[in-house]
């Protein structure tokens, strides 16, 4: 059906508008070619106009990347997805397609093979399309479930079955588009570490009363013990180093030359105010990076300096107010944070009383004591 006389409005959301085409034939109905050969194909418009058609989510997107960016058979698979789904969904609703199927003298039984069929074809799409993490989109809606992220599928189902765009599968799921944060004030922790524990470098960027947190995440291992040590200590370890959460540097320690370059990135990208850090054994790290002229701030984590800021972190949790772009690693250390109280309720982070790794955690506080002192949290920028 085309809606050649219907005026475009943006209630309907987006349209392509286009014209109809069809092929040409002559009086006894056969096809007409042109010179060279090529089939000839008329505007068949209403009166000369064009047609209107209300955009799905690929159409939208195609649009949007002004490029193709899927196959026509990635498409079709998308809509044969949605087409199956809804056809399982709706069994059982009177006169759907399953239940107007002759059950003959079996009392149903064609049915039940039906309906156990597309339930087969279903699950078999489903399993192709995995569970694993769609890095590309940033996945996660932080404050509320710390763990939660993006899968291949929730991203496939997003689009195919709810027709959502990846940007608004984006939006919905709280991600963060790292390009839109280049220039802006930041502040960055680091917690480092040498041959156990992770060192995380965790930038805090102030948009409109949120936090945006970019984490990097290192974990020093033995060229031969990292798979021993995912095993025992978090097999998790395996797919954030194959999805780039987690940085595997080999030779048993940290490559603290790494950790410069990727810090020098940081001021390349960003409007850096401050980089806070713990001295005790950074006097490699902090004379470099004293060379280099950064804005370099010490930060003991003891309860004078850690407890102010560790709280307003805490509160800006409560309040949905962190975004950490469904990086599984620092949502991980979040979770696993054991706090001291000492008598005048002065708290910090305690790792060792804590359920594992939290360097990403405290680097995060870390750096959001830079700009607490001065800077209420609901005023920022």
């Amino acid at each position: 059906m085309f809606f050649a006389s219907v005026a475009e409005a943006p209630a309907r959301g987006p349209v392509r508008v286009f014209m109809p085409r069809q092929l040409g034939k002559d009086r006894e109905g056969n096809f007409v070619t042109d010179r060279d050969g090529n089939l000839v194909r008329l505007d068949v418009g209403y009166q000369g106009r064009k047609a209107m058609q209300r955009a799905d989510a690929f159409g939208v997107m195609q649009v949007q990347a002004r490029k193709r960016v899927f196959t026509a058979g990635q498409i079709e698979a998308g809509y044969g997805y949605a087409a199956l789904f809804e056809r399982y969904a709706n069994a059982g609703v009177r006169c759907s397609s399953l239940e107007v199927m002759p059950s003959g003298s079996g009392g149903g039984g064609e049915y039940i093979d039906a309906l156990f069929d597309l339930g087969r074809r279903l699950r078999l799409i489903q399993s192709r399309i995995g569970g694993g993490l769609a890095k590309e989109i940033m996945r996660s809606k932080p404050g509320t479930d710390a763990r939660r992220v993006i899968t291949d599928r929730q991203q496939v189902d997003q689009v195919c079955l709810a027709g959502k765009t990846i940007s608004q599968v984006l939006r919905y799921y709280g991600s963060i588009n790292i390009e839109a944060l280049f220039g802006r004030k930041a502040w960055v922790g680091l917690e480092l570490s040498s041959k156990v524990d992770t060192t995380a470098i965790v930038i805090a960027i102030p948009v409109d009363g949120l936090i945006y947190l970019i984490s990097f995440t290192f974990l020093p291992v033995d060229p031969k013990g990292f798979i021993q040590r995912a095993q025992m200590e978090k097999r998790e370890y395996f797919a954030w180093r194959d999805d780039g959460w987690l940085e595997v540097h080999t030779g048993g320690s940290i490559d603290e030359a790494e950790i410069v370059n990727r810090l020098d990135w940081v001021r390349q990208k960003l409007d850096l105010q401050e980089f806070a850090y713990d001295p005790w054994g950074m006097k490699y790290l902090a004379d470099e990076l004293d060379k280099k002229r950064f804005p370099m701030v010490e930060l003991r984590q003891g309860y004078a300096s850690m407890s102010n800021p560790m709280k307003r972190f805490e509160e800006k949790i409560a309040q949905n107010k962190i975004r950490h772009g469904g990086n599984p690693v620092p949502a991980w250390q979040i979770g696993n944070v054991n706090r001291d109280e000492d008598a005048a309720e002065n708290v910090k982070p305690n790792k060792k009383k804590s359920n594992g790794r939290i360097n990403a955690a405290v680097a995060a506080i870390v750096g959001l004591q830079s700009f607490v002192a001065n800077i209420e949290l609901t005023q920022l920028p």
